[in-house]
């Protein structure tokens, strides 16, 4: 029975890959919107199976998480091997519920959790009732933070709000750590 359902998944991936649609998945507050490409570049290698899943795992040790941690894969299986796909030549759209208790929308992005260099890596993202919607180009380990970033020097300047919320969204760095300095010169470097 379980190979009939491998065939007819299988079956009804290569339909929808001939089609121009993207493939929708949705659970609760999550959706994963995977694009006709993607899907025809899968179908491509005439799988066996594929399965796409979406991993979820408290976010405790990360400052300033306001959602789960979501691991997203896509594996299939041919002849007996299992592949992931990780890599996609067109974005898949991914949304995600953000905590109640997020304080500046503005301020709220995805982030890739690097594991290879322990850094976590800007993505961005569109917030709008309750939820966060992003684009990304492969598969991994994704986290929703709102960044609320400041420096010591700006606490009574007039573009106090903005200079924080572009920092906290990664646009503008600060000189140092905890200085913006913003009556100094904009070099063209860093502009």
């Amino acid at each position: 029975l379980a190979n009939v359902h491998a065939y007819k998944a299988v079956y009804a991936l290569k339909e929808l890959a001939d089609s121009t649609k993207p493939l929708v998945l949705a659970s609760g507050n999550t959706e994963v919107k995977v694009p006709n490409s993607v899907l025809k570049a899968i179908a491509g290698n005439s799988p066996d199976s594929v399965t796409i899943s979406v991993g979820i795992s408290k976010s405790t040790d990360i400052n300033g998480a306001v959602s789960y941690v979501y691991e997203f894969t896509i594996t299939f299986v041919k002849d007996g091997k299992t592949s992931t796909v990780s890599v996609f030549s067109e974005p898949i759209e991914v949304t995600v519920e953000v905590a109640d208790s997020i304080k500046d929308s503005r301020k709220v992005a995805a982030y890739y959790i690097n594991e290879s260099t322990g850094s976590l890596d800007y993505v961005g993202g569109k917030y709008r009732d309750g939820k966060l919607t992003f684009t990304i180009n492969h598969f991994s380990k994704f986290v929703v933070i709102e960044s609320n970033l400041t420096f010591g020097d700006i606490t009574s300047h007039w573009a106090k709000d903005q200079i924080e919320v572009l920092a906290s969204r990664k646009i503008t760095n600060g000189k140092t750590a905890s200085t913006f300095d913003p009556g100094d010169n904009l070099t063209r470097a860093e502009f």
